[in-house]
Order: C-alpha cells, then structure tokens, then sequence
C-alpha cells in the first residue's frame, strides 16, 4: 500500500472511520481512508502468479509482507471461482485425490465410463486388478511414461508436490484447488496463459 499524498510505503493502520480502516503516512503525517483495503487486486493476483509459479505460500508471503494463511485464501478463491476442473482436452482427463485405496479409485472410474474407454495402462498397484477387469487392464511401467511427465511436471511446478511439510497446508481441498491451477495453466492450456491472464501482476512493484 502507498500513501495517497506522497506515495510513501511506511504506512501503518489507525483507528477505523465509519468502518473503514484508516491509515497513516509515518513520512508526509497524511491520515487516509482506503477504498479497497489493505490489500490490492494486483496482490492476490501476484499471490495466485507466484504459487503456479512454484513458490510456497511462506514464501510468496515473504515477498507480499501477508501472512501465509492470508496468501492460501487469496490463491482458494481465486481457483474456485476462475479455475474450476475443465473439460477434459490433451493429456490430462480426470483426477481424483485421497489414499491409495479401492475407495478413491471408484468415483474417478464412474466419472471414467463416460469416454468409453477401451484399454487401461497403470503401474501394479493392486486397487486396479480390483476394480477394473482382466480384460480392460495392462499393468506396465512401459506405457505410464505420459503419467509420469505429467507427475513431473507437477513437482516442478508446485512447491506443494515436492514436499509434505513446512511448504503447504494438509488440505484435501487445497489439493484439488492446486490440481485445478495445474490443469488450467499448465497441462490443458498451457502456461503461456498464466501470464495473458495477470498483466497488472507482472508489473507489480514488489
């Protein structure tokens, strides 16, 4: 934020006018109400910029000077309301997060019928041979090298997937919502879309 008068950046909050938030420039004494709070548009879309960008939340808070837990709304929202799961187009189709199990195999297998799918290739996990039929399945890492680019190019891309801790939350929801911004600008789109979207963002004065 800067200050309205002098543009100076050591603003700090005092007291609140009608309920807005007023603020005060330690450099010009300037006293002003913001009309858009705190934050600007142009943050949170720097925030959703540097997460597909692969930085943590910790981090791009860092660079924001917001609070980590502030950056992981802004990047929420963002993603619920502009980046719901797309049509399926290209390599990426469907996905569905959880465990290893039968159970989160099953909703993405219903979702699956709908394409008529003739053959299936995945590596030797069991929770296949037990849902998909003999006949339908060819476990082999020879025909996954597809998959595996595109599990590559997730690490990659998001702090996320390269680490369990410190990086993210533990959110199923959080997952969804990053696979959703994978999906978006990076495998179905392509991430030349990523920066077509956030113009104001790339010239944002950190």
């Amino acid at each position: 934020m800067k200050c309205k008068r002098c543009g100076g950046t050591e603003i700090v909050k005092r007291g609140k006018r009608e309920g807005k938030q007023c603020y005060f420039c330690k450099k010009c004494k300037h006293q002003f109400v913001s009309e858009f709070g705190r934050h600007t548009k142009e943050e949170e879309q720097l925030a959703v910029l540097l997460y597909c960008l692969g930085l943590s939340f910790t981090a791009i808070g860092c660079v924001l000077h917001v609070h980590a837990s502030t950056i992981m709304r802004w990047i929420r929202r963002y993603a619920d309301t502009h980046c719901r799961k797309p049509e399926p187009k290209g390599e990426l189709i469907d996905w569905e997060c959880g465990d290893r199990s039968s159970e989160t195999l099953w909703p993405l297998l219903a979702r699956l019928t709908q394409y008529n799918v003739k053959v299936y290739f995945s590596d030797g996990w069991d929770g296949y041979a037990e849902l998909i039929p003999p006949d339908m399945l060819i476990q082999t890492k020879a025909e996954t090298h597809g998959i595996e680019r595109n599990n590559s190019q997730q690490r990659h891309w998001f702090a996320r997937f390269r680490r369990r801790t410190c990086v993210v939350s533990r959110s199923l929801h959080m997952v969804n919502v990053t696979m959703s911004l994978f999906s978006y600008f990076h495998s179905t789109r392509g991430k030349a879309t990523l920066f077509d979207l956030f113009p104001a963002a790339l010239f944002f004065p950190c």
